[in-house]
């Protein structure tokens, strides 16, 4: 893993506070054919994580495991690392999900100020805070 996504996934563990799991079983996306992805974790037993530092391209390959997914709560975190535009990319995330999504799915997607390599975790924490909040996947401390 790298240290952007390590950045990410430590964030969401401390403000899920013990409800994040990235366990292989929980994680896992089934495709035809035998083949299978994993998303970078999941919240309680119904928010699906996803999170990217990557380009758009490949971003956007990460949108179908999220949506392909079987939680009916989606979201994904964006990392500032390698996006031409990140507000733009964050932008064209949202769109994609809330054309894929199905109607009983809520779906959020967060551009943190941070990185692996300069980190912001206290901005960080309370943008994935307000998120998993609105997506009802933790509770008000």
């Amino acid at each position: 893993m790298g240290q952007h996504a390590e950045y990410g996934k430590n964030l969401v563990a401390n403000v899920a506070e013990g409800q994040f799991t990235d366990d292989w079983g929980t994680t896992l996306v089934q495709y035809q054919g035998g083949t299978s992805a994993h998303i970078d974790g999941v919240v309680g037993d119904n928010c699906a994580i996803e999170i990217e530092s990557r380009v758009d391209k490949q971003i956007r390959g990460a949108l179908v495991d999220l949506v392909l997914h079987h939680c009916s709560k989606r979201l994904i975190i964006l990392i500032p690392v390698h996006m031409n535009d990140p507000q733009k990319t964050k932008e064209q995330c949202e769109d994609i999900l809330n054309k894929l999504k199905r109607p009983t799915d809520e779906v959020r997607v967060v551009l943190l100020r941070g990185t692996g390599d300069d980190s912001k975790p206290e901005e960080d924490k309370a943008l994935i805070r307000a998120a998993l909040l609105d997506l009802g996947a933790i509770k008000p401390q």
